[in-house]
């Protein structure tokens, strides 16, 4: 049985978690999580000052980046219950779908979870997805490595 973390976490509570720093941090929320999944949302492809975005747009090829992020935090917060930071890098990603070329003004939300297959202390592997207007947007298959 899974154990539901209820808190809701906050932005600078993500950066806490993740290496990234306030420039390259894309989630603004966890908005659940439990020992299988995390869920978070995003409006960091509508501001101005992200450092993805190309002539004022995402690529969702670039929603890989955000997925990475969520599979991050959970497992920063598996493994330590919101206490050490540690880099992780993306291994792999494989089998992704994306239902178009790049993110819109009506994208006005993005919705990321991340589910997790296997976790261990040297890296983990997640399935995510990207949803924005309740329509999916991308979706793949994520390795990450975490070196001691």
């Amino acid at each position: 049985m899974s154990v539901v973390a209820p808190q809701v976490l906050s932005q600078q509570e993500i950066a806490e978690l993740i290496p990234h720093g306030n420039g390259m941090s894309l989630l603004d929320q966890v908005t659940s999580w439990d020992d299988n999944a995390i869920n978070c949302r995003s409006a960091a492809h509508l501001r101005s000052n992200n450092p993805l975005l190309k002539n004022g747009k995402l690529s969702t090829v670039l929603l890989v980046e955000y997925g990475a992020q969520a599979a991050a935090i959970h497992a920063s917060l598996l493994k330590s219950g919101m206490g050490e930071k540690r880099a992780a890098y993306l291994g792999s990603v494989k089998k992704m779908a994306l239902s178009k070329q790049w993110l819109e003004v009506e994208d006005t939300e993005l919705f990321i979870t991340a589910n997790c297959e296997m976790n261990s202390p040297g890296g983990a592997i997640y399935q995510f997805t990207a949803h924005s207007n309740e329509q999916l947007i991308a979706k793949a298959k994520l390795i990450l490595i975490q070196p001691k």
